[in-house]
């Protein structure tokens, strides 16, 4: 059974060491699911004694190693909470914000209040645990206590070092329910992207109810194979004479015919969609031209009149 805390400081100074290096003994490390505790250690007494001591780390050792043997003389709790709580708002850590705070009496500093400590905990959305150890005064273990409730933490009050060692293993309990994971899900849309070269086909002109086919090269520049087969889009009198082989995969070029075969006198144009990304903002098209023509035979005869 642990001897209660009395008045002998030593006592005291050396539960609070062992203890507060088990609790960081426990901080969380699961890289798998992105969860890994950063923590800092800082020492506060009289107002010209605040320090922070290591971090902010991730490494437990560093910050086991830095707590110290308190010298409970002075407290100035209140302006201690306000600075540690700056400085944890300027590191703009990810996930839950927590200041687990340590005190054997009370606020003895006229700096800093308890109302600014919980308005700007709340502000930085930064939960406060509080340990009292030993025979506090009603009043400052009530402060602790309404610090606590306020800012969404928990407020304890340990009697010796067992109490002490078992308070921070229900801190760290309470810290790792529902500890938030974070998962980063990376995607590419994958699709084919057709681009025709040369972009646009200048047939001529060409007779009425013959054809010319001539030679395009398609590159597929997407990230995806094209599956094959005629391209989609090309209506009379213009036509694909060959189809595209499947697969073409990405970076791969092939060559095939387009011909047009006018059935009547004029100029058609068409243009042709190719496969592109659904989500772009343009698709990729090519434009086909051709004249279709027709020769006019003019028989001329003599006629004579008398």
């Amino acid at each position: 059974m642990s001897e209660k805390f009395g008045a002998d400081s030593t006592i005291k100074r050396q539960a609070a060491h062992d203890a507060g290096v088990d609790f960081l003994k426990n901080l969380i490390r699961d890289t798998l699911r992105a969860v890994v505790d950063t923590a800092a250690v800082y020492r506060f007494s009289d107002i010209g004694d605040f320090a922070r001591l290591a971090g902010y780390t991730t490494d437990p050792v560093v910050l086991q190693n830095s707590v110290p043997n308190v010298a409970f003389s002075f407290t100035c709790l209140w302006d201690a909470l306000l600075r540690t709580i700056l400085e944890l708002q300027q590191e703009n850590l990810p996930g839950r914000r927590v200041i687990v705070v340590l005190t054997d009496g009370e606020n003895s500093c006229v700096t800093g209040s308890r109302a600014q400590v919980i308005a700007a905990a709340n502000a930085a959305g930064i939960r406060i645990y509080t340990i009292g150890i030993g025979d506090l005064p009603v009043q400052a273990q009530n402060d602790l206590d309404n610090v606590a409730t306020q800012t969404r933490g928990r407020s304890f009050l340990a009697s010796d070092a067992t109490s002490l060692l078992n308070v921070y293993k229900q801190i760290s309990e309470d810290l790792s329910k529902a500890a938030a994971g974070y998962l980063i899900l990376r995607g590419e849309g994958a699709a084919p992207i057709l681009q025709m070269t040369p972009s646009t086909i200048d047939y001529d002109s060409v007779r009425v109810d013959s054809s010319r086919c001539l030679d395009v090269q398609l590159t597929n520049i997407g990230n995806a194979p094209y599956p094959g087969g005629p391209l989609e889009g090309i209506d009379p009198p213009f036509a694909t004479a060959t189809p595209i082989a499947p697969p073409l995969l990405p970076g791969e070029s092939t060559t095939i015919e387009i011909c047009f075969g006018p059935d009547r006198l004029r100029i058609r144009r068409d243009t042709v969609l190719l496969p592109y990304v659904s989500c772009a903002e343009d698709s990729l098209t090519a434009e086909l031209v051709g004249v279709g023509y027709d020769s006019v035979v003019v028989e001329m005869r003599d006629v004579y009149t008398g």
